[in-house]
């Protein structure tokens, strides 16, 4: 197999005795983890020297999943399919998943409550309504979801949207910048189901563009429907399916050639066919053969 370099700017994990060590993740095309990666398939390069591998630990963090709901009045049409199969999404997550719920008129201004109660899920879950008089931003409510996951030190958080997604003028530049910074930190997921309001077609907002940068799933439909049952169930189970039975995270750990603080770049490249790697969060395809 041939691998390409994958070569990125970004911060390490940490400097430890034996070197420096990077958080790697390897998924299928399909979205099953990679469990059996090799040490002799990680390459690491600095400013485009290899550098050894002393060490890799496959290891697992609890999968933290925000669901972030829209209840904006422009959800008004799709409440009776919502409070019908939200139950559905989180029965789908896989077992003992932390799951958070959070609506986008409530801003996370402290640490996200996470629970494996499924039953205290679905109870919140329940008292699920659209706020006749706000109107919710999925590109604000997806940052200070961000921002709070940030101050819970969430490893590899997902965060599933369901939202009108409407694009946000008042979302500049430097908020986005900002936003892809947390995400990268993170190695957050971004899954969405977009929801569009039966009497207007906006286009496409920051959270589909955050699944995309992320490798999320992400669907759209365009009125209201029982088929969001069967997407919202198909987002929960395509969640755990990336998630694989047991850890998947690598920390790969490699002797630097130099001072690390004084590197360009560092790059990545896992020696195996068609899969795709994050390096502390970021994303990127293999080559092929």
């Amino acid at each position: 197999m041939v691998g390409c370099l994958l070569a990125f700017a970004g911060p390490v994990v940490g400097q430890v005795s034996v070197g420096l060590t990077f958080r790697v993740q390897a998924h299928y095309p399909d979205g099953r983890p990679v469990l059996d990666l090799q040490p002799y398939e990680v390459v690491i390069a600095q400013d485009g020297v290899r550098c050894p591998v002393v060490d890799m630990e496959r290891v697992g963090w609890p999968l933290k999943v925000v669901l972030l709901l829209d209840d904006s009045v422009w959800m008004q049409g799709y409440l009776v399919h919502l409070r019908n199969s939200l139950r559905g999404f989180v029965d789908a997550l896989p077992s003992g998943a932390e799951v958070a719920v959070v609506t986008m008129s409530y801003r996370p201004d402290d640490l996200l409550q996470f629970t494996t109660d499924r039953d205290a899920v679905g109870q919140q879950l329940s008292e699920y309504l659209v706020k006749q008089f706000a109107r919710a931003s999925s590109a604000s409510a997806l940052r200070e979801t961000l921002e709070a996951l940030y101050r819970t030190d969430a490893e590899g958080p997902v965060i599933a949207v369901v939202a009108g997604d409407g694009p946000d003028p008042a979302f500049g530049p430097e908020e986005l910048r900002e936003t892809v910074e947390r995400v990268l930190e993170l190695g957050a997921t971004v899954d969405t189901l977009a929801l569009r309001p039966p009497s207007e077609r906006p286009p496409d907002g920051l959270a589909l563009r955050f699944t995309e940068m992320t490798n999320g799933w992400s669907r759209r439909i365009g009125r209201p429907s029982p088929a969001v049952g069967n997407l919202l169930r198909e987002m929960g189970e395509t969640i755990a399916r990336r998630a694989g039975d047991g850890p998947n995270h690598y920390l790969v750990s490699c002797e630097p050639q130099r001072d690390a603080l004084a590197a360009e770049l560092f790059g990545v490249a896992v020696l195996r066919e068609g899969v795709e790697v994050r390096v502390n969060g970021q994303l990127f395809r293999s080559a092929g053969p």
